[in-house]
């Protein structure tokens, strides 16, 4: 039994597993392992795939948000961004990039009242890799424009914040974007709106 080859590989033996809490959020996972000759544990987040996506106005104008998060009740500055939650596939390791552009489009219609002309795939990242196994997506969205209003969920305090691409970019390289996967996101969009003109 195990859903990690390369651990036993390297000789982290699955003795067991346990679903200690799950949510439609998050599951919390406790693994008994054998290492060399001593048994353990090993407790972490299992979490849906998650989209971040950099939406871009034709004129260059980068559309983030600012949103309330209460864990750390803070308003912070963010792109907009979505989980799996809700998708058969939200635990899926390879899941689609039809799936995530999906999941995409729908994040940008209801956080900032968007559409796009162009979505582009940037990568994946993972943003706690100590304790959770969540895949966080990136998607760079060109020609977006603002034409309805936002559809927000029960508890979605959210403000649309324009920038030009420069600001943008200038608080995600300089500390002032504390949300990281933002930041990234951001940063990891940078060559590709430069090779454009856009920034």
């Amino acid at each position: 039994m195990t859903d990690k080859p390369l651990g036993k590989q390297l000789g982290w033996h699955l003795l067991g597993s346990t679903c200690l809490l799950a949510t439609p959020w998050l599951r919390l996972r406790q693994d008994q392992l054998l290492l060399g000759q001593e048994s353990t544990t090993y407790e972490y987040l299992q979490q849906p795939a998650a989209v971040f996506i950099v939406p871009v106005m034709a004129d260059g104008t980068v559309v983030l948000i600012r949103q309330y998060r209460y864990p750390v009740d803070q308003w912070c500055l963010e792109v907009p961004a979505g989980g799996l939650h809700d998708h058969p596939d939200a635990y899926n390791p390879n899941v689609s990039q039809t799936v995530l552009a999906a999941v995409a489009r729908k994040e940008l219609a209801e956080e900032i009242g968007g559409t796009c002309r162009e979505l582009l795939y940037q990568g994946c990242f993972y943003p706690t890799t100590s304790r959770s196994d969540e895949r966080s997506h990136v998607f760079l969205a060109l020609g977006v424009t603002l034409e309805q209003p936002q559809a927000l969920e029960n508890g979605e305090l959210i403000e649309r914040v324009l920038l030009n691409a420069a600001e943008a970019m200038h608080l995600a390289s300089s500390a002032q974007m504390p949300d990281a996967k933002s930041a990234l996101a951001l940063l990891w969009c940078a060559a590709e709106l430069k090779a454009r003109g856009l920034l």
